[in-house]
């Protein structure tokens, strides 16, 4: 019975010890992909500032080509 007791106990810090390191990689990938995502967001933003701006030149220049 005691030796079933520390295989058993020997058997879940192996476990323990896997999973922490997984974790350890999840949490790395994650930060990876945050930055990536914050990265995403601003180029976003700026396509979307030079949309606006190509849509407001694009107004102007039809505005002078009328008058």
């Amino acid at each position: 019975m005691y030796k079933e007791v520390i295989h058993n106990i020997s058997i879940f810090e192996k476990k323990k010890s896997s999973n922490q390191d997984h974790i350890k990689t999840l949490e790395k990938e994650n930060s990876k992909l945050s930055d990536k995502l914050k990265e995403l967001y601003k180029l976003k933003n700026q396509f979307e500032k030079l949309s606006t701006e190509a849509s407001s030149l694009i107004s102007t220049k039809k505005e002078t080509k009328t008058k």
